[in-house]
């Protein structure tokens, strides 16, 4: 009974949450001219994430989905100017009262121009 309550109450203090924003078919905060064929897809995926930290209740920040998008498309190199079939993804974790962190994370194959 003690290691049932026990494991109730630690189940209970370490929280967490993920939650799936969308998948894009094309995502960028660039302008993109589409009407010009001049960008290939390239077939390695790359990430991004924006993460902010909670120390004891209080957060260091507020993350940000654009700010995950712009580290991808920075990852990929110069040449890259938006994501496709991306997945950008929002988590958090949190320690009651000691520490946690929230963050969203975008993830694409890098759309480069040519």
């Amino acid at each position: 009974m003690k290691k049932l309550l026990l494991f109730s109450l630690l189940a209970a203090v370490l929280t967490s949450c993920s939650t799936r924003i969308g998948d894009f078919t094309l995502v960028s905060t660039k302008n993109i001219d589409i009407t010009k064929s001049t960008y290939k897809i390239a077939p390695s995926r790359v990430k991004g994430v924006d993460k902010k930290h909670m120390i004891i209740c209080f957060p260091t920040g507020t993350p940000n989905a654009k700010e995950a998008i712009d580290r991808a498309i920075e990852a990929a190199g110069p040449n890259c100017v938006g994501l496709s079939d991306a997945v950008i993804d929002h988590t958090f974790w949190w320690i009651p009262y000691i520490y946690g962190q929230v963050y969203y994370e975008a993830e694409g194959n890098p759309i480069m121009k040519k």
